[in-house]
């Protein structure tokens, strides 16, 4: 994805996995302290940050989407705003829902999360002109060669990409929701794993 997409999609992905630990978030005092944000880092650091460092590094013209020129930017300065960008669109999306479920708006999270896809899908629209064509800024604008993105190497690292952040998220999720019903079976005094017979209580 485009460093814009990444960003959008990262911040669905934290309000996403707010929404799955929307019932020991209600509680949390203190949700910055919570394994859900901890999840929510480690998703954010080890997946959004290399699919969005990946693309920028290789193909920084189409990462942009042809919007500035990178061969004018410095890369001391754009390398950490590309891993700001994608790190902490996700944490963005998991304290915003959080903020939803503690004044016990959940229903909100939804509504944003559609806005996102709305938004996601208005730039994809708006821009295909540039998604669908790899080559450099000048070209871009001043009609030079660029390659359909059928042929080029970015449609390889692209599906790459998404497919890693596709399968941590489902990974990542699944074991959220996971630790969330076992939670609430501590807490109703059920046994944590299906078929295991609680003691007996002692007697006096």
């Amino acid at each position: 994805m485009t460093l814009f997409l990444n960003v959008i999609f990262g911040c669905a992905a934290g309000l996403a996995l707010a929404w799955t630990a929307r019932s020991p978030l209600a509680q949390a005092h203190y949700p910055s302290r919570t394994r859900y944000f901890v999840a929510t880092m480690l998703y954010a650091g080890a997946a959004l940050v290399p699919a969005g460092l990946v693309l920028f590094v290789l193909f920084p013209d189409w990462s942009l989407m042809y919007v500035v020129n990178p061969s004018q930017l410095s890369w001391f300065l754009m390398l950490p705003v590309v891993v700001a960008a994608c790190f902490g669109a996700p944490i963005l999306g998991f304290f915003v829902g959080q903020r939803f479920i503690a004044t016990q708006r959940v229903e909100a999270i939804g509504r944003v999360l559609l806005s996102l896809g709305i938004a996601a899908l208005a730039l994809v629209t708006l821009g295909w002109g540039a998604l669908s064509k790899v080559g450099y800024y000048e070209a871009y604008h001043y009609g030079g060669t660029l390659v359909p993105l059928a042929q080029s190497p970015v449609l390889v690292a692209l599906v790459s990409c998404l497919g890693v952040l596709a399968v941590l998220f489902v990974y990542t999720q699944r074991a959220l929701a996971a630790h969330v019903v076992a939670l609430a079976d501590v807490e109703e005094g059920r046994p944590v794993k299906p078929g295991v017979v609680e003691p007996p209580a002692s007697t006096p």
